[in-house]
C-alpha cells in the first residue's frame, strides 16, 4: 500500500464526499448511518474521484461513526480541522481526544468519534485501570460513545486487536480467559447500557455465510502461523483463534442483536489488511428495521487510499413508539387467548411490537395489527377457533385441587384452559393470588426444568454427585442449598460491572446463588442472560 502524507488533499476529498453525498433527501422516519475506521488519517492523495462513490451510493449519513481518530503530535487534528473535513457535520470524540493526553500508551488507535448533522446527546464509556489485567495495560484503554438520535441509541466501539495484542496469544503465561475477557470488556460495558444499534471495528472476522466465514478464518490461521507463532498451529491454537473471532458476535446475538448483512458482502470486505469483514453494524428489532446495508468500496489496488478500511452504510426505518400510561387488562386477556388460537400470528406481532406496547392497546387496536384477520363481532368468536385440547392440561386440571381450578375459571373458560399447553397453564397457576395455600399437584417445576438445561449448572450438580432427575420437583432456591460456593466463580461475579449484575438480577438470577456453580469463563455467566 502506498501512503502519501498530503493531508490537505485528504481533507479536500473527504469534504467533497460529504458535500455530494446528500443526493438523497432523508425522511423523518429513517436513520442513515455510516461506520468507518479512518486509519488515523494516514492515507493521503486519493487518486480516484472519491466524491463519485457516495454519489453513486445515493447516500447522506445522519451520523458518521469513526474509529482510529488521530491524536499524535505529528498529525494532531483539531476540532476546526474536523469541521473542515466533515463539512456540514458537528463532531464529538472521546473527551481525552482534545485534551491531547499523549502519555497514555497506544492512545491514537483507540479513539472513536461521532459526526452528526442535527444535535444529539452523547455518553462516553471507557475501560478503566481497575478492570484491565496487568499484562494488557500497555495496550492502553478502550473507549466508546453512545449517541442518541430521535430516541435511537447508537453505540460506536473499537474492540481490542492488532499486532501486539495478537502476539500475546503466543506468550509464556498466556491465559485464554483473561485474553478473551480483555477483548470483550468494552463490548460488555456497551451492551449493559442497552443501545439499539452497535457499530464499529470489532477486530474480529465475521459473516453469516459459513463459506465466507470459513475463508476468513483460514486467513486468520495463516496470519497467526506466519506472524505470531512462526510455525504450524496446533488444533487448540486454531480453536482459540476461532473463539476469539466469534466471541464478540456470539455475545451480541446472545443479547438479542441482529447482524445487518451487507448486500455485497460476497464481493467486498472492510479490512484490506486481512481481506475480511471486521467492521459491522448490529441492531435490535424493537425500535428499528434495517432496509439497506452495504460496504462502500473506497480502496482500489495499486492506488493510494482514503483508509485501510472500507466504510459500511445502512438505512434504518424507525418504528413509532407508543406512549403507554396504563396497562389494559383486556389486552392481556386477548393476547393470552391469541397465544393459544393463533400462535403463528402472535409471534409475528411480537416481532414488530414490544409486549409492553401491546399491553397498552385496546383489543380493537390489537386485532387491527394482526395480519390477514378481521375484527370479530364478539369475543366468543375467538373461543370457537381454539386448537385441539392438550392431554397434559386436561389431566392436570383433573388432578388439581378444586380451589386452583375455580381460580383459573374466573378469567378463562374450561375449554380455553384445556387447550393451553404445559407452559401456558403453569404460567397461569404461578400467577394465582399468593394469599391462599394451594395444594399443587406433584408435577415438575417448569422453571426448574428450564434452569437445569444450562450445561454449566447441570455439570456443577453432577460434579457434586446430585441426581438431576429428582430435582425437577424442587424449587431453584432449594437446589442451591445443596451446593458449596465455588471460589473462582465468586471472584468472577465480584469483577462484573454493576450494569451486568443488574441484568442478571433482572433475569431472575440471584448473585449469591450463582456463586455455588462452577463457571469456567465470565462469558459462561453471561450465557444465562436472556435475549
Amino acid at each position: 500500500m502506498i501512503i502519501n502524507h498530503n493531508k490537505k488533499y485528504l481533507k479536500y476529498k473527504l469534504k467533497y464526499i460529504l458535500q455530494k453525498g446528500n443526493a438523497v433527501s432523508s425522511n423523518d422516519d429513517e436513520l442513515n448511518l455510516m461506520t468507518f475506521n479512518i486509519f488515523n488519517y494516514n492515507c493521503r492523495n486519493l487518486k480516484i474521484k472519491i466524491n463519485e462513490i457516495l454519489i453513486s451510493e445515493n447516500f447522506k449519513p445522519h451520523l458518521i461513526c469513526t474509529q482510529e481518530e488521530h491524536i499524535s503530535q505529528k498529525h494532531f487534528v483539531t476540532n476546526n480541522d474536523m469541521t473542515y473535513i466533515f463539512t456540514g457535520y458537528k463532531s464529538i470524540r472521546f473527551k481525552d481526544f482534545l485534551n491531547n493526553n499523549l502519555n497514555e500508551p497506544n492512545l491514537s488507535y483507540n479513539k472513536v468519534g461521532v459526526h452528526y448533522l442535527t444535535d444529539i446527546s452523547c455518553e462516553e464509556i471507557e475501560t478503566t485501570e481497575k478492570e484491565t489485567y496487568e499484562k494488557y495495560k500497555d495496550l492502553g484503554y478502550r473507549y466508546g460513545l453512545i449517541a442518541t438520535y430521535k430516541n435511537i441509541r447508537i453505540a460506536n466501539v473499537h474492540l481490542e486487536g492488532g499486532g501486539y495484542y495478537d502476539s500475546l496469544l503466543n506468550s509464556k503465561d498466556f491465559d485464554f480467559e483473561e485474553y478473551l475477557n480483555h477483548k470483550l470488556l468494552m463490548l460488555i460495558k456497551i451492551i449493559s447500557l442497552n443501545p439499539d444499534i452497535i457499530v464499529g471495528d470489532f477486530n474480529s472476522v465475521y459473516s453469516e455465510d459459513q463459506e465466507i466465514l470459513n475463508g476468513y478464518l483460514e486467513k486468520q490461521y495463516e496470519y497467526f502461523k506466519k506472524e505470531v507463532f512462526k510455525r504450524e498451529l496446533t488444533n487448540d491454537e486454531k480453536k482459540n483463534i476461532k473463539d476469539l473471532n466469534s466471541a464478540p458476535y456470539d455475545t451480541l446475538k446472545k443479547f438479542g442483536y441482529i447482524y445487518a448483512i451487507p448486500e455485497n458482502e460476497g464481493s467486498l470486505f472492510t479490512s484490506h489488511l486481512g481481506e475480511s469483514i471486521v467492521d459491522c453494524i448490529w441492531y435490535k428489532k424493537e425500535k428499528v428495521t434495517m432496509t439497506i446495508c452495504r460496504i462502500v468500496d473506497v480502496f482500489k489496488p495499486n492506488e493510494t487510499c482514503i483508509s485501510d478500511h472500507n466504510p459500511v452504510i445502512a438505512t434504518f426505518k424507525l418504528i413509532p413508539s407508543l406512549e403507554c400510561k396504563e396497562i389494559n387488562q383486556d389486552a392481556i386477556k386477548l393476547l393470552t387467548k391469541l397465544e393459544i388460537i393463533r400462535p403463528e400470528h402472535i409471534s409475528q406481532l411480537k416481532e414488530k411490537y414490544p409486549l409492553e406496547e401491546l399491553q397498552c392497546m385496546t383489543q380493537e387496536q390489537i386485532w387491527k395489527l394482526m395480519p390477514n384477520l378481521e375484527v370479530p363481532k364478539k369475543d366468543d368468536d375467538v373461543v370457537k377457533e381454539v386448537q385441539t385440547k392438550s392431554k397434559y392440561t386436561v389431566n392436570l386440571l383433573t388432578i388439581s385441587h378444586p380451589d386452583i381450578k375455580n381460580e383459573l375459571l374466573k378469567d378463562n373458560t374450561l375449554e380455553e384452559l384445556q387447550c393451553m399447553n404445559k407452559e401456558q397453564i403453569w404460567k397461569l397457576i404461578n400467577n394465582l393470588p399468593k394469599d391462599k395455600d394451594y395444594d399443587l399437584p406433584k408435577i415438575p417445576n417448569d422453571d426448574t426444568v428450564k434452569w437445569l438445561k444450562n450445561d454449566t449448572i447441570k455439570q456443577s450438580l453432577i460434579d457434586n454427585g446430585i441426581d438431576i432427575e429428582n430435582l425437577k420437583y424442587m424449587t431453584i432456591s432449594d437446589i442451591i442449598k445443596l451446593l458449596p460456593i465455588d471460589t473462582n466463580t465468586e471472584k468472577r461475579l465480584e469483577n462484573l460491572s454493576l450494569n451486568l449484575k443488574q441484568l442478571l438480577i433482572k433475569n431472575n438470577y440471584n448473585i449469591e446463588d450463582l456463586k455455588h456453580f462452577k463457571f469456567k469463563y465470565t462469558l459462561d455467566i453471561l450465557s444465562l442472560l436472556k435475549k
